[in-house]
């Protein structure tokens, strides 16, 4: 709920619905009343806000409808709060990756926490080496590394980690860029 926080964790035990659905919903999931309990979170609808640990954030507006696939077309069309808004664009700034090579004076000249002369030792120590910020892998260009498996040793398998409905386009550019250039 980055609304509120984005550093909070909250564990519950939820329940999935596995039923396919003919269109993708936008959210990833809906909070029932035990749970909206449990977190001591208020709604108010009259003011249309919700609160939580001291945060306020506004309620997204929405039209009750019966049928689902009604619902699914509402949902799609529901407005996101400019603060979901705001961070949902810096979490694509974050995780779409920028390999352009680093202009190392605007890095120290946007330091400005840094004194002057801590500034020209900061783009000194940067200059000395410029070949790490130019945007591009580096390749190994140490001796071939070797792993040696234990005798009678089993391959482990597990179930891969799901990738996250929100992360899903940064990881495919990410994947298809590491692709373009020969990584995978």
């Amino acid at each position: 709920m980055p609304e509120f926080d984005d550093n909070k964790v909250i564990e519950h035990t939820v329940h999935v619905d596995t039923t396919p659905l003919k269109t993708q919903p936008k959210y990833d999931m809906i909070i029932g009343t035990d749970l909206l309990e449990e977190l001591e979170m208020t709604l108010d609808f009259k003011e249309r806000v919700m609160t939580w640990a001291g945060a306020t954030a506004p309620m997204k507006s929405r039209e009750l409808t019966e049928d689902f696939e009604g619902l699914n077309d509402l949902l799609e069309e529901v407005e996101e709060s400019f603060l979901t808004k705001e961070l949902m664009d810096r979490m694509d700034r974050i995780l779409d990756a920028d390999y352009h090579k680093a202009n190392l004076n605007d890095v120290t000249a946007e330091a400005r926490h840094l004194t002057p002369e801590e500034q020209k030792q900061l783009n000194f120590l940067l200059k000395r080496y410029e070949d790490l910020f130019d945007g591009q892998l580096g390749k190994w260009n140490g001796p071939p590394i070797n792993f040696e498996l234990k005798e009678g040793a089993k391959p482990y398998h597990a179930k891969p980690f799901p990738i996250p409905k929100s992360l899903e386009e940064a990881t495919k550019k990410e994947c298809e860029r590491l692709c373009k250039i020969g990584v995978l």
